[in-house]
């Protein structure tokens, strides 16, 4: 009987570890890193789901104001609100978004016209003669990640463009009717289009020779679909 009492005693004492152990991994409930954020066009910030391994999905109420990524990241499309949608098995967690107009473009002594957001830096225009150009890679400490609609339209003086790595997006038009262009550069980082798909980057650019992108990045099959044998690897 004494032993007997023992092993119960034990049993319940594993018992209780486990209840406690179980109220401890209940505790650590999932939740987002932010459930309200505020953000310019053209600007972005990341979310994530705290205490979780599983696969998130996630999704935009209103993609015109505001997208995300598979990764959590969201973009301001433009101004107004919206709400992202993080779902993990069953379970929805939302975020609350508000898009604000991005400040007026400023200029810098090379002739960049830009925006700054409160971390990144999207590039709206070039008012250099510089007929061989890089594109800045950081502005004032914060990096370039995105070129803005219509950003070089029109712009004659360039020849040879050289889009840096670290900038991901860019928008419509955004070398439409470069009339002189005959080389461009683009980075492994470059994923595409600024509105969530990738449209044309060198539409009305007659002059056009070569396209040169790293193999193996996202951009690399619809640029040889777009440029032919225009594209070469670097």
């Amino acid at each position: 009987m004494k032993k007997l009492s023992i092993i119960i005693c034990i049993c319940l004492v594993f018992s209780c570890f486990a209840n406690i152990s179980t109220i401890g991994a209940k505790s650590k409930k999932i939740k987002l890193n932010k459930t309200s954020i505020s953000i310019t066009v053209g600007g972005q910030s990341k979310l994530k789901v705290k205490n979780n391994s599983k696969k998130v999905k996630w999704k935009s109420k209103n993609s015109k104001v505001a997208t995300v990524s598979s990764k959590g990241v969201v973009k301001g499309k433009k101004t107004g609100k919206t709400t992202i949608i993080a779902k993990v098995g069953k379970k929805k967690l939302s975020c609350k978004v508000t898009v604000k107009s991005a400040n007026a473009s400023k200029s810098n002594s090379n002739g960049w016209l830009y925006i700054e957001h409160s971390s990144t830096v999207t590039i709206t225009g070039y008012t250099g003669k510089e007929s061989n150009i890089t594109l800045p890679a950081s502005i004032n400490g914060k990096k370039v990640i995105a070129i803005m609609d219509n950003a070089f339209y029109g712009c004659l003086t360039i020849k040879n463009v050289v889009i840096p790595e670290g900038i991901v997006w860019y928008g419509e038009n955004t070398f439409f009717e470069c009339k002189n262009l005959e080389t461009a550069q683009l980075p492994s980082s470059l994923e595409g289009g600024f509105y969530g798909f990738i449209s044309p980057l060198f539409n009305g650019c007659d002059k056009l020779k070569q396209v040169r992108v790293k193999k193996g990045s996202k951009i690399e099959e619809y640029m040889k679909y777009q440029y032919g044998d225009k594209v070469v690897y670097y």
